[in-house]
């Protein structure tokens, strides 16, 4: 089969969900044509390689930004002309009825207007409505109904996402999935190692990474907090790196990551962040789980609740006792994780992807 993928993502950013989506199909043998983010009436481009079998790479134009787009008006002027964009490149492609088309954006409502007799899905993993402001969220909503009231298939990866996208058409939940297989840990040797492995930035809350560091040194815990990760805010890192039980080192692939000694996978997030607030199930967690590392957590009210995820900032005592309680227990909670990572690998995603079809 051939997909189409419409995003305003390069394919060299950092890998989500559409990247990861389309190497999913391309594994599979399937051929994806990946039409990455719209360049300006003034900005030239070339002809882009993804450098991987079964995925090529295209562009078109878009004549104004969406944060320009301030009313429906600006927003359908500007669809005639994308649509005009990309009817211009579909001839280069033959489309056939069987094909499918994948949309990663809230505002094209036009695609089912070029795809009439195609299947359309349509992927929302961000905020976009809550995020926008002032005079801008009205005409954003407008966008948004529209483009998932003319999609086939609905699909998100949060509860939170999915309640409020329910308001305007039927959504289904399809979260992340692992690319790699359980891989048992070391359950023999003694372990002392909380790991933080994503972007360090505005998410993080370095309130409580203070506190947690000063209480492991009071309740003389030999525990330690390593950051690994593209470091988005050098302010934090000095907050971080002032306590002797904290490490940062710099971006590394976990299977790069000497995690012999780590028993925890922490996501230390911070309350009242509405981007941070409507995570369910970010893509971190399944490599983590992988590798047979429980997941703990602060903030985040609408994470995924499972055996092997455990909640912090609840108070000193209660957080050295968590801790203690998972590093004890770290061998017994092998088998829940196992569980959860066989039943979320990629197979099993596909197979899932598939049944929308």
């Amino acid at each position: 089969m051939r997909f189409f993928f419409f995003t305003k993502t390069d394919w060299t950013e950092p890998p989500r969900l559409r990247h990861q989506m389309a190497r999913l199909l391309a594994n599979a043998g399937h051929e994806v044509i990946f039409f990455q983010r719209p360049y300006h009436l003034w900005q030239r481009f070339g002809k882009d390689s993804s450098g991987e079998q079964h995925i090529k790479l295209f562009r078109y134009r878009q004549l104004l930004h969406h944060k320009l787009r301030i009313n429906t008006v600006l927003h359908r002027f500007n669809a005639l002309f994308e649509k005009n964009q990309i009817l211009s490149l579909m001839l280069e492609h033959c489309i056939d009825r069987n094909d499918v088309i994948i949309n990663f954006n809230y505002d094209y409502f036009y695609l089912k207007d070029i795809f009439r007799k195609n299947r359309l899905i349509t992927i929302i993993n961000d905020d976009f409505w809550s995020n926008a402001l002032g005079g801008y969220k009205r005409p954003l909503k407008w966008a948004l109904k529209k483009t998932l009231q003319s999609s086939d298939v609905v699909l998100t990866v949060s509860l939170t996402l999915k309640n409020e996208l329910s308001k305007f058409s039927s959504v289904e939940l399809f979260y992340p999935w692992s690319n790699i297989r359980y891989k048992s840990p070391d359950l023999v040797s003694t372990k002392s190692t909380i790991l933080f492995w994503g972007y360090i930035n505005y998410r993080i809350n370095i309130n409580f990474i203070s506190n947690l560091a000063k209480c492991l040194v009071d309740f003389s815990s030999n525990f330690k907090i390593l950051f690994v990760g593209p470091n988005q805010d050098r302010s934090l890192i000095s907050k971080i790196t002032c306590h002797e039980n904290v490490r940062v080192y710099p971006s590394a692939d976990l299977e790069n990551i000497d995690l012999s000694d780590v028993f925890l996978g922490l996501i230390p997030y911070r309350s009242g962040v509405r981007d941070v607030d409507v995570i369910t199930f970010p893509n971190k967690v399944l490599p983590l789980l992988s590798r047979g590392l429980p997941i703990a957590i602060t903030g985040m009210p609408n994470f995924l609740s499972a055996p092997f995820v455990f909640r912090l900032d609840q108070g000193r005592d209660s957080d050295i006792a968590t801790l203690q309680f998972i590093n004890k227990n770290f061998a017994q909670l092998q088998t829940s994780i196992r569980a959860f990572v066989d039943a979320n690998d990629s197979d099993m995603r596909l197979k899932q992807f598939f049944s929308y079809l």
